[in-house]
C-alpha cells in the first residue's frame, strides 16, 4: 500500500483544472483518492458535501477488487470529510472488467505487483493485451494494468505509476518498455524510501502519451533508444560506462544455457552423501493405472480441460486404457556405496564459487525411469523435463537466487537441478572458453553489468547469462594467463585449499 505522505510528495507540485478527470485503478484503502480529493476541493465553492459530489461525480475515477479495501477507502473519507456522496465514480470490481468511455487526462496508481489474473479471463485479456506491436505483453496484473491504462489515456495525458526497480531490466516486460516508448515519453526516477512495509527498491514513472522522444530520462539522466536497443533486453538502465562492451559479442556467441528439473519430490529420489555413501529408504515399482476423467481435471491446470480434451479422456476411460505409473514405498534402509550405476550426482544450488563438491545423487536407474515417471502422473507443471539435453553435460552452474553470480564449474555427469542453471559451450567452441568465461562471470565489473544493465533481480536465468558481454577486449596473452589462473583455482578449490579471486577483475578490466 502507498503510504500517504507517499502519495501526497509525488503529487505535490500538480496543479489540476475543474474539467480533468482522474482515475485510480487500485485505490485500495484510498490514500491516493483522499490526496486528489485535497487537490480538487480548492478548484470548488459551496459546502464540503456540495464539493464532494462535484470530485467524485466529474473529477475522480476509481476501481478497487478487494471489498475489505474498498469500504476501508470509503469509511476513510468519511472519517476525513464527514461525509459520502452515494453518487460518485468508485467502482467495487475488477479493473480488468471496469468498463468506460472516458479517456482521462490522468492515471495514478500502484498497480499490484506480482498480483495473478482471474483464470476465467486470463485467455480473453491475454488476447487484448497480451500482444503490442508484434512484441509479447507477460501475461501478469500490472503489465496488462499498464496497457488497459495507456489506452484508456487522452491524448497527451498522463499515467503516474509505482513500479517494482526490476521494471527497468527485468526480459519479461521488455515488450511493456518498448511500448512505452512508442506511446510516449518516459521519465522514471528511483524512491529512496516507499514504506516500512518494504524495503524492496520502488520507481515512479511519468508516461506523457504522444509526446515522443528517442530517449527516456532516469534520475535525471538521458538514455536513448539507441543505447537501449544494443542491449538485448531492451535495458531501460544502460549507463554510459557499460555501452561500450555492448558493441561487440555476447556470450551467446560462445554458449547456451538452460534452467534444470523439479523432481515433484526431493524426499523420494534425492539421497545426501556421507563417506561416499548413502542410505536408500524406498522401493519403486511400476504399475498399470486407469486413466479417469476426474484425475485429469485434478492434475490440469486451474483443474480446466477443453471439451475436446475431455471428451478424449472420457473415450480413453471408456476403454479402461491404463497409464503407466510408479509406487514408491517405505523399505528397511539400504546403504549403497558410491560410484554405483543406480545414482547420478545432482547439482543442488550452494554458494561455492569455482568447483563445488557433490554432495547429493538422484535416484537414476534406467535413465531416471522413476522420476519421469512419477512426474507425468503428477501436476501439470510436473510435465516438462526443464535441461534434460544438458544432462550429463560439462559447463559451468551457479546459484539461481543471489544477489551476485556464484559461478562454478561443472564436470561431467550430473543432473541439473532448477535451483541451479547450467551454460554449456556450443559445439566447435575450443574448451578453454569454458574457464575464461567461467573467471569473467566471478569478476566486479561482470556482476555490475547483470546487475545494473541486464537484470536486477535476484533470481539469474541461463538466458541473463547468455546476455552478458563476451570480453573480447582481453589480449590473447592475457587470456591464456586466465584460464591458467582458472584452471589451478578450480584445482586449489578441489583439494580444499583458500583461494583468493580478486587478481581476475585486474585482468578483465586492464585492457577494457
Amino acid at each position: 500500500m502507498t503510504p500517504i505522505e507517499k502519495c501526497n510528495e509525488i503529487l505535490n507540485d500538480y496543479i489540476f483544472q475543474l474539467d480533468d478527470k482522474i482515475l485510480e485503478p487500485s485505490f485500495g484503502s484510498g490514500n491516493f483518492i483522499l490526496t486528489l480529493i485535497d487537490k480538487f476541493l480548492p478548484l470548488y465553492s459551496g459546502t464540503i458535501q456540495d464539493k464532494l459530489d462535484l470530485i467524485l461525480k466529474f473529477n475522480i475515477f476509481g476501481c478497487e477488487y478487494d471489498p475489505i479495501q474498498y469500504d476501508l477507502c470509503i469509511n476513510n473519507i468519511k472519517n476525513k470529510y464527514g461525509y459520502f456522496p452515494l453518487d460518485n465514480n468508485l467502482y467495487l470490481g475488477d479493473y480488468f472488467t471496469y468498463n468506460t468511455d472516458i479517456k482521462f487526462d490522468y492515471i495514478i496508481g500502484n498497480p499490484p505487483f506480482g498480483g495473478t489474473i482471474d483464470p476465467k479471463l486470463q485467455n480473453s485479456l491475454d488476447k487484448l493485451y497480451g500482444k503490442r506491436n508484434n512484441m509479447k505483453i507477460k501475461k501478469e496484473t500490472y503489465s496488462f494494468f499498464m496497457i488497459k491504462s495507456l489506452e484508456s489515456l487522452k491524448e497527451k495525458g498522463e499515467l503516474i505509476f509505482i513500479l517494482s526497480d526490476t521494471f527497468l531490466t527485468i526480459k519479461t516486460m521488455k515488450g511493456l518498455r518498448y511500448y512505452l516508448c512508442d506511446t510516449g515519453y518516459n521519465i522514471i526516477n528511483k524512491l529512496d524510501y516507499f514504506s516500512d512495509e518494504t524495503n524492496y527498491p520502488m520507481i515512479i514513472i511519468k508516461h506523457y502519451k504522444s509526446l515522443n522522444k528517442n530517449y527516456i530520462t532516469l534520475d535525471n539522466v538521458k538514455i536513448s533508444y539507441k543505447n537501449m536497443k544494443i542491449t538485448d533486453n531492451f535495458s531501460w538502465s544502460i549507463q554510459n560506462e557499460y555501452i561500450k562492451y555492448f558493441n561487440n559479442e555476447l556470450l551467446s556467441d560462445y554458449v547456451i544455457g538452460s534452467g534444470g528439473m523439479t523432481t515433484g519430490k526431493n524426499e523420494y529420489f534425492l539421497r545426501d552423501i556421507n563417506d561416499n555413501k548413502i542410505i536408500e529408504e524406498y522401493d519403486f515399482n511400476f504399475f498399470e493405472d486407469p486413466i479417469t476423467l476426474k484425475n485429469e481435471i485434478s492434475r490440469a491446470k486451474n483443474n480446466i480441460l477443453s471439451d475436446k480434451r475431455k471428451y478424449e479422456i472420457s473415450e480413453l476411460e471408456k476403454n479402461g486404457v491404463n497409464r503407466r505409473n510408479v509406487s514408491i514405498t517405505k523399505k528397511n534402509n539400504e546403504i549403497i556405496e558410491l560410484p554405483n550405476d543406480n545414482y547420478r550426482y545432482y547439482n543442488k544450488a550452494t554458494n561455492e564459487i569455482l568447483y563445488s563438491k557433490p554432495t547429493t545423487v538422484i535416484y537414476w536407474k534406467d535413465d531416471g525411469d522413476a522420476c519421469y515417471t512419477y512426474k507425468k502422473n503428477g501436476n501439470w507443471y510436473l510435465g516438462g523435463v526443464g535441461g534434460k539435453s544438458f544432462f550429463g553435460k560439462e559447463g559451468i552452474t551457479w546459484q539461481l537466487i543471489s544477489s551476485r553470480i556464484k559461478a562454478r564449474y561443472l564436470p561431467n555427469g550430473y543432473i541439473i537441478d532448477n535451483g541451479s542453471p547450467i551454460i554449456i559451450l556450443k559445439d566447435c567452441v575450443n574448451k578453454d572458453e569454458l574457464f575464461f568465461i567461467l573467471g569473467w562471470l566471478l569478476t566486479d565489473l561482470c556482476n555490475d553489468i547483470l546487475k545494473k544493465v541486464i537484470n536486477h533481480t535476484k533470481n539469474i536465468q541461463s538466458k541473463d547469462i547468455e546476455k552478458l558481454p563476451y570480453p573480447n577486449w582481453v589480449k590473447k596473452e592475457t587470456k591464456l594467463e586466465i584460464v591458467k589462473i582458472v584452471k589451478k583455482l578450480i584445482l586449489d578449490k578441489k583439494n580444499g585449499l583458500e583461494v583468493n579471486i580478486s587478481i581476475l577483475n585486474t585482468l578483465y578490466k586492464k585492457e577494457s
